[in-house]
This record gives structure tokens, sequence and C-alpha cells, in this order.
């Protein structure tokens, strides 16, 4: 059986700080020797104050000056975020970059950072024209410019860990995916402790949704190796026992919640994820389209499509996962013909508790993120547009309850 620290990651991975008080590993950054910090963080996390005031007290100890920059509420998981932080980049030229919250907070600074070298990557018509995948990709140097560490302050979010931002051109618009090693932060910090004031039912859609991407990839891969799909089935299994025990009224321990912060670094930047191709699944393009216009979170989405998504694998559906991969997915958890059952017992539990009002939408607004979907993602992710339509993803939300 595998330990956190025993988990293989991607190769050139940032340096990864997990763990309770990780947040006083800033002052072993190099960048954190000398110079000004720019903080950014979002409005709510700043009035909170507990996270930022502590950022702000490692950084002082370190001899730091910091400056900090708040994202309007309205503006996260939008480009005009990252512009505005590029601006702040600009102005002050800190030696250090702290993105302090979620992932909106995070992949905003990430790209904010590396527009710095890239201006285009902050291009209002590029990102309202593009498809899903923005091209080309990023693959200058960041050499000179300001370190980034990433402190995330929500488990189940991967921003932290992943190449990729996923922002939206404005507000209301689906997200667009762009991708380059250069969006890395320079190291990470994990620290269970920001996330202390998070209730049952964020931790529960957060476990949720660390659960998914622990299954879907696994069901879609057409090649893998033994050892990958070993380390895929323990982070299933891993994730499912803490929702299983959240769930049951326990609250989870400092150690399950380091757990929690490890599997969801696990799930984005595991060396397994390298063997497995592919690794996207066609829900992945569906929830982000839906995000963009309901006010729910993706673990809420997940919780209610995930049963849907199973009930087709098990069908024999191919488009969502095969048969094959989910019998191999049963052995290396250990559960064997348990789990299906397991893991629907734990999404109606989330959904039980779920932050959905429960009411089908309109079926214009259905067939509209159908459209959506496979005109953004269509030739870049498999199934999507070619064996799966617009019409059957309809279809697919329709019966899955959206």
């Amino acid at each position: 059986m595998l330990e956190f620290d025993e988990l293989p990651l991607h190769r050139d991975s940032p340096d990864i700080f997990v763990g309770a008080r990780a947040t006083e590993k800033l002052r072993n950054i190099p960048a954190c020797r000398s110079g000004d910090v720019l903080v950014v963080t979002d409005e709510h996390i700043a009035i909170i104050g507990s996270s930022l005031r502590r950022v702000q007290e490692v950084l002082s100890q370190a001899g730091m000056v910091t400056t900090v920059h708040r994202i309007p509420i309205g503006h996260l998981g939008t480009l005009m975020s990252a512009s505005r932080i590029a601006d702040g980049i600009r102005a002050s030229r800190p030696t250090l970059c702290v993105a302090l919250g979620g992932g909106a907070v995070i992949d905003a600074t990430k790209l904010a950072r590396a527009a710095q070298r890239e201006p285009w990557l902050l291009d209002q018509s590029i990102w309202s024209s593009a498809r899903g995948l923005l091209n080309p990709p990023i693959s200058r140097t960041l050499e000179g410019e300001s370190a980034l560490v990433a402190v995330s302050t929500r488990p189940g979010s991967a921003a932290h860990v992943s190449d990729r931002v996923c922002l939206s051109a404005r507000s209301g618009h689906t997200r667009r995916l762009v991708a380059g090693r250069t969006l890395l932060p320079t190291a990470v910090i994990a620290d269970p402790e920001h996330g202390l004031t998070l209730g049952c039912r964020i931790l529960a859609e957060t476990i949720c949704e660390v659960l998914s991407r622990g299954i879907e990839p696994y069901l879609v891969t057409e090649r893998s190796s033994r050892k990958a799909d070993r380390v895929g089935g323990w982070i299933v299994v891993r994730t499912l026992k803490l929702g299983e025990s959240l769930m049951l009224g326990n609250d989870l321990s400092s150690t399950d919640r380091v757990s929690l912060e490890w599997l969801t670094i696990a799930t984005m930047a595991g060396a397994h994820i390298d063997e497995w191709e592919p690794s996207a699944h066609p829900w992945w393009c569906i929830q982000n389209t839906i995000a963009a216009s309901v006010p729910r979170s993706k673990g809420s989405l997940t919780a209610q499509a995930l049963p849907s998504i199973l009930e087709r694998v098990w069908n024999g559906d191919e488009r969502f996962g095969r048969m094959s991969r989910w019998k191999l997915l049963e052995r290396h958890t250990g559960l064997k013909s348990s789990l299906g059952g397991r893991v629907l017992r734990f999404l109606a539990d989330v959904r039980q508790q779920g932050s959905g009002d429960g009411t089908p939408h309109r079926d214009q607004l259905i067939d509209q993120w159908s459209h959506e979907a496979v005109s953004l993602w269509a030739g870049l992710v498999p199934w999507i547009g070619r064996t799966l339509k617009a019409k059957d993803i309809s279809y697919f939300l329709r019966d899955a309850g959206f």
C-alpha cells in the first residue's frame, strides 16, 4: 500500500509543501529572502482575514514587504482578473507573487505572470474567438520574472499543481483553456489550516470532485500500465473512504485534511496520469460549460452527473468509459463488486446535502450547453463531436436530471 510521501509526481512538478503549518515553508523559498511581495487574493478571503494575516505574518518575519491585490468577486474566473493582476505586477515588479485562494485566484495569477513575457495571453479577442484550447501553447521561459507561490485555500481545486489555466473571456461565458509548463508555480503550499472554516457540504462536494478526477480518466484511457492502474485505484479508494466518513457525520481530522490535500494533488500531478492516453473525460468539457451559467460548484454538478456516467459505462456505452476499465478499477481498489454501490451511495448523500435547487433546466438551455460543448471541444477531447454529438449530450443531461 502506498503512502503519500511515496506517491510519484510529474518530473517537472513544482516544489510542493503539504501539511499543517505548511504556510511557514514560505520562508524556505529562495525568492522570499529579500524584496517586495504581491499577494493576490479575493475579496472574500481578504474580509475573513485569517489566511491573509497568516501569510503576511510569515512574509513579514522573513523581511518581505507585502502589497495585497484583491480580486472583486464579480471578476473571479475571468480574463479581467488576470489583466488587473498583470498591471499590478508591472507596476510593482515584485520579487515574489503569492496567489492565495482557490482555483480562480491561482489561475488568474498564473496567467498574469506568464503574460509578462507573452502579452497575447491577455488579448480579449483571442479568448473570445478561441475554441476550447487556446493555440499556440506557451513555450517561453519565465527566467527573470517574479517567482510564484500558490497557496491553496480550497481542497479539491488542483489549479496550484496544474500547468493549465481555465478562465472565461468575461463573466457568464464558458471558460477556455491554455496550457504550458511556464504556467506552473515555482512552489505550492497546501496547508489544511486555510480550509478549517469550510462546512460539511462544501467538503463533501470537494471530495466528490476529487473522486471524479480519479474515476473518469481511469475509465476512458486506452493506454495504461499495471503500476498506473494500481496507483489510480489507491487514489479512488482513499478518496471514497474520506467521503464516506464525512457523510457518517465524522469531522475530518487534521490527518484526513492533509490526506485530502495530497489526493487533490495526485489527481492532477500524479505521474501515473502520464501513462494514460487519453486522460480527458467528456464530462470535464460539459461541466465547464454548465458551470458558466449556474451558481453551483463543480462538485455539486459532478454529484448529479456521475451516477448517469457510471450507468452508461455499466451498460456498455464506451463514449463515457469502458466496462473493462471499470472491472480493473474494482480490482485495484480492493472493493471489487461493492465499489459501484458505495460510490453511488456517497454521491446520493452529497446530493442530499447539495447546493442545487433540484429544478430541471429549460430544454433550450440544455441544448445551448450541449451545442457549446461541441463547438468548443470537438476534435480536442475524444468522443466530443464525433460519437458524442450535441443531441447525445442533451439526452445525457436530461437523463441526469439537469
